[in-house]
């Protein structure tokens, strides 16, 4: 029997630990609402992503991809909290799978517009690069070759 260190407590000390088991309960965990306002700021986030392509506001572009970056991972800590307390899987299923999936819309279309910007600007560049390429031809066709630099004088 384990004794107290103060005497006067012997009898009542307990002689092993006692058990405890933690019980969870499987209902949805305050973390969807949450993963819901995180979703709501992605979705913001992602109609000002479309703005900038469509205005070809690259720079801030920049600034919106790098919020996006640091919102993924709020998003990724929020559903491995409720996750480990077992409140997602129903959630997912139900309100927030609607939403990711128009997220994922949403991103698509991004990216579809991001690819059709995309092309407008290397068309471009490939006529710039023809008419300059033009240029430098027609240049050399009126411009006579420079005189060489060493002369005879004898």
């Amino acid at each position: 029997m384990e004794v107290s260190p103060f005497p006067e407590f012997n009898r009542c000390w307990p002689t092993r630990e006692p058990q405890f088991e933690l019980v969870i309960p499987h209902v949805i965990m305050p973390a969807e609402p949450e993963i819901q306002r995180l979703y709501a700021q992605w979705g913001a986030l992602t109609d000002a992503e479309r703005r900038a392509i469509e205005q070809g506001a690259w720079d801030n572009l920049k600034g919106i991809q790098a919020a996006k970056r640091d919102l993924q991972g709020l998003i990724i800590n929020a559903e491995r909290v409720s996750e480990d307390v077992g409140g997602l899987a129903g959630a997912r299923d139900s309100t927030l799978k609607g939403t990711f999936e128009q997220l994922m819309r949403m991103e698509m279309d991004n990216l579809e517009l991001l690819e059709h910007q995309m092309a407008a600007v290397r068309a471009e560049r490939a006529n710039l690069d023809r008419s300059s390429s033009n240029l430098r031809r027609l240049h050399r066709s009126y411009v006579s070759p420079a005189a060489s630099a060493w002369q005879s004088y004898s």
